[in-house]
């Protein structure tokens, strides 16, 4: 319902120094999940710099854990706050892990919005051959995992119209 400084409220009972450092005798993967929900929701809300951190340890964990498809989301959440903060460097190194990450995982759904996140980046990055490669690639999944909806639709549906209308196909 968008009631992020509610949820954060909640998410802040987990930690012992807000957004930093969890609170002892937290399983795993309760661990990996309050991070990546504090981190998307402080992104969310717009406090990008203290959501750096819960999502950086999110992504940390669940590699330990080999938690791929925790670590994949995790790495398009941050991948997408280094863009909103205009760190686009740092949008693609981010972006190219997650990609490397949700390969481990074998979660299609998940690697076409990690193909079209980084096709994003590449796109603000004005990489436009890289960019128009990957969304094509995710189309290509995404007529794979959904049978009815062949084309990307959501949010990555605009950023690839996005990119059709600035620079054709």
């Amino acid at each position: 319902l968008g009631s992020y400084n509610e949820y954060l409220a909640v998410l802040s009972y987990f930690f012992e120094e807000p957004w930093e450092k969890l609170v002892d005798g937290l399983e795993t993967s309760w661990a990996i999940q309050v991070l990546n929900w504090a981190g998307f929701s402080l992104r969310a809300i717009g406090r990008f710099s203290e959501a750096s951190a819960p999502m950086k340890a999110n992504i940390e964990i669940a590699e330990k854990n080999e938690d791929w498809l925790e670590a994949a989301l995790g790495a398009n959440n941050f991948s997408e706050l280094k863009l909103f903060s205009g760190n686009i460097a740092g949008a693609i190194e981010t972006g190219i892990n997650g990609l490397n990450l949700v390969k481990k995982s074998g979660n299609k759904f998940q690697e076409l919005i990690n193909t079209a996140t980084l096709a994003n980046s590449y796109l603000q990055n004005l990489e436009i051959k890289k960019s128009k490669e990957l969304f094509e690639i995710a189309e290509n999944k995404k007529s794979i995992v959904d049978i009815k909806n062949k084309k990307l639709n959501s949010l990555y549906g605009f950023f690839y119209c996005d990119f059709l209308l600035s620079y054709g196909s």
